[in-house]
């Protein structure tokens, strides 16, 4: 058997991970308490998020056995404080300090370092959202996150400006058709996107919409978000819940959470100004050109147009009188077949 401990900074993580993530939840529990798999120390992998570091707990019981004596060996087995396991890691890089963080330690990839402890108590779904929440909490100093507008928008929608990589960003259906994005540009006070890159490549992105009314009381919606990665997504989620906005994607249920779009009732007054061209919008695809309202619905009979094609066009909703010879042809339809 094995005494599982971690370092303060995973230890820490795990903490905000838990607010949303079982699997957290429960190592968090198991610290300083024995666990099957020969491993222990578990830290954050500096160089590579997908990561975790580990020293075999046999060896660690040697190491500690050769660095203080058979004594130190003995108070290890029998369950080292927490706070002795901390004061290990926050000297490590001293001298007269056991090397249990800086040396002789392997790493296993998060998801399968989890199955190791867990076994067959989570699902590989349950875990693969463990490991994506947890990628999006893991700091990495080259990634940016910042929110662009006007002209800006257009870039970022060119694949060359993309990382490499596949997920729902390289699949986006308007990569390289910024053409048609002038209610995007040409509207900065009500629409922005905020993206996330490394190394001057981007990694995802969402449109920020202001909006004019919605039934959630919220000032801004989030819309869909398109990355490399999985995890990406959340980093964006993440930043969206802290500056209190309503977001399109939710970690916990897929897409906006339990709830459809519609049912926030939402709006985003634009300039109303002729566009020769629009894009496919996944949010707020009908538009009213006569009041400069883009709605959070894509109900053809409320009039307007709706914002469903790839190449510029829309197609054209029915008005309150078509809307009305709609619902009689339906009625008399109704009667008919019976």
């Amino acid at each position: 058997m094995a005494v599982l401990y971690f370092s303060p900074k995973l230890r820490e993580k795990l903490k905000i991970i838990s607010k949303e993530n079982g699997i957290a939840t429960e190592l968090l529990k198991l610290e300083a308490k024995e666990i099957t798999p020969n491993l222990t120390f578990i830290d954050i992998d500096n160089t590579d998020n997908n990561y975790l570091t580990f020293i075999p707990f046999d060896r660690a019981c040697v190491v500690i056995d050769n660095f203080y004596g058979y004594n130190g060996h003995f108070i290890f087995k029998n369950h080292l404080s927490i706070d002795a396991s901390d004061n290990i890691w926050q000297n490590r890089n001293l001298r007269g300090v056991v090397p249990i963080f800086t040396e002789g330690r392997s790493k296993l990839r998060v998801g399968k370092l989890i199955r190791k402890i867990f076994e067959l108590k989570y699902s590989v779904n349950e875990i693969e959202n463990f490991v994506n929440i947890y990628k999006a909490n893991v700091e990495n100093i080259k990634e940016e996150l910042k929110l662009v507008s006007s002209s800006d928008i257009r870039k970022w929608y060119r694949r060359h400006t993309h990382s490499e990589g596949y997920g729902t960003l390289s699949n986006s259906c308007m990569n390289d058709r910024d053409q048609y994005f002038d209610i995007y540009v040409k509207n900065p006070e009500v629409c922005r996107m905020l993206i996330l890159t490394e190394d001057d490549k981007l990694l995802a992105r969402a449109l920020v919409w202001k909006l004019d009314k919605s039934k959630s009381g919220k000032e801004y919606y989030m819309d869909r978000v398109y990355s490399i990665d999985d995890f990406h997504v959340q980093k964006l989620v993440k930043y969206a819940r802290e500056q209190k906005w309503l977001t399109y994607n939710s970690p916990e249920y897929g897409y906006f959470g339990k709830n459809d779009p519609e049912d926030y009732k939402m709006s985003v007054k634009v300039k109303k100004i002729k566009y020769d061209r629009y894009p496919y919008l996944d949010t707020f695809r009908r538009y009213d050109r006569k009041k400069g309202i883009l709605y959070g619905d894509n109900c053809d009979r409320k009039g307007g147009i709706i914002l469903n094609s790839t190449c510029g066009g829309y197609t054209k909703g029915i008005s309150l009188i078509g809307k009305a010879w709609y619902d009689i042809g339906y009625f008399l339809r109704k009667i008919r077949n019976k």
